[in-house]
């Protein structure tokens, strides 16, 4: 229905937006949406524990992401990966490599001079 007009369908948990399905960290075992992908157009990844700005990336929140990474392709499936939190100029290429392919970089953009900071996220983005 939704994604018959065209609209990006998702789940959420209580805490996340009713656009994707959120995992924070290690809160949820990957294995709790396996069941949902293929309803879903985008899956959040939380790479911080939610709560401020500026909170450094957990690192074994990436291999979550491989992990999702791998489930993905493996059915088949054009599921977006995001990851929030802790995403900045030093590890967004980590990131990307993980196989997200939605960032956000909320302190990394606004701390400092935005444009330039924008323009380097994008360069990495868009080689």
């Amino acid at each position: 229905m939704p994604r018959a007009a065209g609209i990006s369908t998702g789940r959420s948990s209580p805490y996340g937006s009713t656009k994707f399905w959120q995992e924070s960290g290690s809160a949820r075992p990957l294995s709790a949406l396996t069941w949902i992908l293929p309803k879903v157009d985008m899956v959040l990844i939380m790479t911080v524990n939610p709560g401020f700005g500026g909170q450094p990336l957990i690192p074994y929140t990436l291999e979550k992401v491989r992990e999702l990474k791998k489930i993905v392709d493996a059915k088949g499936l054009k599921t977006d990966i995001e990851v929030d939190g802790g995403v900045r100029f030093d590890n967004v290429e980590e990131v990307l490599g993980a196989g997200a392919n939605i960032i956000v970089a909320g302190s990394a953009v606004f701390h400092g001079d935005i444009i330039e900071n924008t323009q380097r996220f994008l360069s990495v983005l868009n080689p």
